[in-house]
């Protein structure tokens, strides 16, 4: 094979699928594997390293299919799964199992932070969304009170497709259109510090070591 090519990698909930184009779009060579979710009853978590090694498979079958050379490729693009809870300590390692954006145990606080006018309002006013069970800010939230030394090991909390991007190429950046679901100010682009500030002080860390970025 001749010519540049690109990879796109779609890691979802249930599937992991990564796909080799050419540089007029045309599809060369694709590759699957299916994740394992960990649930029961409200509880649903992915192994973040599992994942991980599904997303490599992948990658190795493009590769031994195609006999493309690095040196061909423009780049890979990443799409994934969004919210739930992606954490890592500070030497990078995952805080425990990923929290899917589908895991129902933070309920009860969601229901405590809507019964909160004050702080309902202020996370309405800067996050600009609804507090549900699976978003970043709701899970930390419960986990600080569920598991408070599981809590306080993280330094970084992202998305799924950040996690595979910190492994391809070891930056950590969290990307606007995940962040921005609960825990980024929709006016200022910033972290929606007040917010944290009211709901868990503790997180002034993560947003302090974390860069945010659109890609």
């Amino acid at each position: 094979m001749s010519g540049k090519y690109t990879i796109g990698i779609d890691c979802g909930t249930t599937n992991i699928k990564a796909l080799v184009f050419d540089d007029l779009g045309n599809e060369i060579c694709s590759s699957s594997v299916v994740n394992e979710i960990l649930t029961d009853g409200l509880r649903s978590e992915q192994d973040m390293s599992r994942l991980w090694e599904n997303v490599k498979a992948c990658l190795k079958t493009l590769v031994l299919q195609t006999g493309i050379p690095g040196s061909s490729y423009l780049g890979i693009g990443i799409s994934a799964q969004g919210e739930g809870l992606w954490a890592l300590d500070g030497g990078g390692q995952p805080v425990g199992k990923a929290i899917l954006w589908n895991d129902s145990r933070a309920q009860e606080a969601v229901d405590e932070i809507k019964c909160n006018a004050e702080l309902y309002t202020t996370i309405k006013h800067h996050v600009a969304s609804f507090v549900k069970n699976g978003s970043t800010l709701s899970l930390l939230y419960w986990l600080k009170h569920a598991d408070p030394i599981r809590y306080s090991r993280i330094r970084t909390v992202f998305s799924c497709k950040d996690w595979i991007r910190f492994n391809l190429t070891g930056m950590i950046a969290w990307e606007y259109s995940d962040a921005s679901c609960s825990c980024i100010d929709f006016m200022t682009k910033e972290y929606a510090e007040e917010v944290f500030d009211m709901l868990v002080p503790c997180c002034r860390t993560l947003y302090q070591r974390l860069t945010v970025r659109g890609y």
